[in-house]
């Protein structure tokens, strides 16, 4: 099976009723990433962690799906980070050509004004504010993707297990 990635970085336009489009690349990678029924589901979830901006991951169903399945409430760390993931995650709807809303909250907790830069991460992207992020160290930028791509990892590689130590 192809592992279909985003890959770049590319500034796009934020209109003034909050929308942008997904760039080219970004909308066949997602065609490519998800079934023909959830290709129009986008889940934007908002990231407020110390010393990086606030900015938004991006993925599809079957990642939000994974995450879901996953779900361990023995497992405190793992079942912490997809509570906040399922917690501040806003699922939007974007159309053909790619345009879709981005909250008013997340637009806020952004500073966004009429630009938006799309940053691809392999399974899935990254939403900042174009300001942020050139201001922000690649350094940081850098720890904090990293840190993101292992959580993402454990969670793929764990299995849900019975674990008598937890009963319900």
């Amino acid at each position: 099976m192809i592992q279909a990635l985003f890959y770049s970085t590319i500034e796009a336009v934020l209109d003034a009723k909050g929308r942008s489009a997904l760039p080219a690349d970004f909308r066949e990678t997602f065609g490519l990433a998800e079934s023909a029924e959830v290709q129009s589901r986008l889940y934007l979830v908002r990231w407020d962690v110390a010393e990086v901006p606030m900015h938004l991951s991006c993925f599809g169903r079957s990642l939000m799906d994974h995450l879901v399945r996953e779900l361990d409430f023995c497992d405190t760390a793992r079942a912490q980070v997809i509570e906040h993931i399922l917690a501040h995650t806003d699922m939007m709807r974007f159309d053909a050509a790619g345009r879709f809303a981005i909250g008013p909250n997340a637009i806020t907790a952004l500073g966004l004004k009429d630009k938006v830069l799309y940053v691809g991460v392999g399974r899935f992207f990254e939403i900042w504010n174009p300001d942020q992020a050139v201001e922000s160290t690649s350094a940081k930028m850098s720890s904090h993707r990293a840190a993101l791509r292992q959580t993402v990892k454990n969670v793929q590689r764990l299995t849900v297990q019975f674990d008598p130590r937890c009963d319900s």
